[in-house]
């Protein structure tokens, strides 16, 4: 391997557990074990003499579980700052059905908590409360008492009895 980041896995001690990694030149196992480490009355004292070198499996740190059926593979979509949260959702949504097609009948894909109607539930509310301000506007003359009326609005349908629209998704993002 090039110059590069290794990583040792763990040591573990009096239940702490220590990650151990470095820079260096090796290529394989071997190489590893054969490092010198210190030498004692001019005997080279090698990793070999110290620990058992070996490859193995990845550390487990965690699991995933969904909807009560076991373990799942869990993977994040995260937006860049700045970006436009509708045009991402969507696009996310459009590239996990491309890549279904390309996984074993077995593997499903599946969205746990989608915030695409949370996010056109807003952008839908930002445009009603504008376009209800500029009514509000246009038909008493008025800035002042359209930035004044349009905050109550809310309270005003439920007390109409029409009730606020519907929301998919809990104040913990979960649909």
């Amino acid at each position: 391997m090039p110059l590069g980041r290794l990583l040792g896995r763990q040591i573990v001690r009096g239940g702490e557990s220590l990650l151990v990694h470095g820079v260096g030149l090796t290529t394989n196992v071997e190489e590893i074990a054969s490092i010198v480490i210190k030498a004692q009355g001019g005997t080279p004292v090698r990793v070999r003499d110290m620990a058992t070198v070996k490859e193995d499996h990845e550390i487990r740190r965690g699991a995933v579980t969904a909807d009560g059926r076991g373990e799942a593979v869990l993977g994040l979509g995260f937006m860049l700052m700045g970006e436009n949260s509708a045009v991402v959702t969507h696009t996310l949504k459009a590239k996990l059905a491309e890549v279904q097609k390309f996984l074993p009948p077995a593997v499903k894909l599946e969205v746990l908590c989608d915030w695409t109607e949370l996010v056109d539930n807003v952008i839908w509310t930002v445009d009603h409360n504008l376009l209800v301000r500029a009514l509000i506007f246009a038909l008493l003359g008025s800035l002042i008492l359209a930035l004044t009326l349009t905050p109550v609005l809310p309270a005003l349908y439920v007390c109409v009895g029409r009730g606020a629209p519907k929301r998919t998704c809990s104040a913990a993002g979960n649909s």
